[in-house]
């Protein structure tokens, strides 16, 4: 691992599938010094804060570009899959890379999440991978990858995943003297999340890539059962899309490749 002025942890690669989580929410529960915050299950926002700074000074950074919430200051870190990761590193600092966004030098804390990267052997020219992932309460979780080499320096890669889960489950609530079995309401989730990028190698440590990036979500916000209130109404909806250009040094592939 490469020398860091910051205290740095990581997880890539093997290790990273090895875990099995679903999201970036599930793997970093694995880091120390870290608080993980689930607000409603299956759908439910994820949040993490360091050494209780809170979350809003942990920045968030997907490719080098800074993700942020204009409705609430805080990034749900249950939206990102780890179908398409291949890296994640938290600073208790800031990355010493100089050429970062602005918030990279002002948060007490930084996750660097890092997209697959297309790998080829010298024969080959294309890559495909078809994935399909079921569970509780109706979660069913079809993936799908791409990948093309165009030239030795010159590939291309794309990505598409879809989430749904219907959410409801049994529970037993004490009524006074009696118990109440109930059925959870407003617990549902459908996401889908699809990604396009073209790589271009430019030496041994650098890259330049132009990547597109787009997340939809419709999920209910169950809320907290109250004096005989067992469902809540309220929706949260969030669509984010992210296109950037960027030369930059890679210093998650340096490291780890």
């Amino acid at each position: 691992m490469a020398a860091s002025v910051t205290p740095v942890q990581s997880l890539y690669g093997a290790a990273l599938q090895r875990l099995n989580s679903f999201s970036v929410a599930d793997a970093i529960r694995y880091f120390s010094g870290v608080q993980l915050k689930d607000y409603g299950g299956i759908g439910g926002l994820k949040t993490i804060n360091v050494r209780s700074m809170g979350t809003q000074h942990v920045g968030v950074f997907l490719d080098g570009v800074s993700v942020g919430n204009a409705q609430n200051g805080t990034v749900d870190l249950g939206k990102f899959s780890l179908d398409n990761i291949e890296a994640i590193e938290l600073y208790n600092g800031h990355n010493p890379e100089l050429l970062q966004p602005a918030k990279a030098f002002f948060a007490s804390s930084g996750l660097y999440l890092q997209t697959t990267r297309p790998r080829f052997d010298s024969s080959q020219k294309k890559k495909l991978r078809a994935a399909f992932k079921t569970g509780s309460f109706g979660l069913a979780n079809p993936s799908f990858l791409w990948q093309q080499k165009l030239t030795d320096n010159l590939s291309l890669s794309a990505n598409a995943e879809l989430v749904t889960a219907h959410g409801r489950y049994r529970f037993y609530k004490q009524e006074g003297l009696f118990d109440t079995t109930a059925i959870r309401q407003n617990a549902d989730i459908t996401a889908w999340r699809a990604e396009a990028a073209l790589f271009k190698k430019i030496n041994s440590s650098g890259e330049a890539f132009i990547k597109s990036y787009f997340y939809q979500s419709n999920r209910g916000l169950p809320g907290a059962i109250v004096e005989n209130r067992f469902y809540n109404p309220q929706r949260l909806w969030d669509r984010n899309f992210l296109y950037t250009d960027l030369l930059k040094t890679h210093f998650l592939l340096n490291t780890y490749s």
